[in-house]
């Protein structure tokens, strides 16, 4: 399903590719996961982001670092 013909990862790959594009255009150095940031509560499934927020993406690359690392 990870292809550009695919209709579950199609918007994905939009939106990586603009992403790309912004941060080759050298007006950004960084990519901003800080929306929704200190405002992620504790429920009885776990964490979660309040409105919108950053949290999955902050999630992902915490536990990339955490493999990363051998923290795992």
């Amino acid at each position: 399903s990870n292809s550009p013909a695919s209709i579950v990862t199609t918007d994905d790959h939009e939106v990586f590719e603009r992403i790309q594009d912004g941060l080759s255009s050298g007006t950004a150095e960084w990519v901003d996961l800080t929306r929704g940031l200190g405002r992620d509560v504790a429920g009885a499934d776990g964490i979660r982001g309040v409105g919108t927020s950053e949290l999955a993406m902050r999630n992902q690359h915490e536990a990339w670092r955490r493999y990363m690392e051998g923290s795992a």
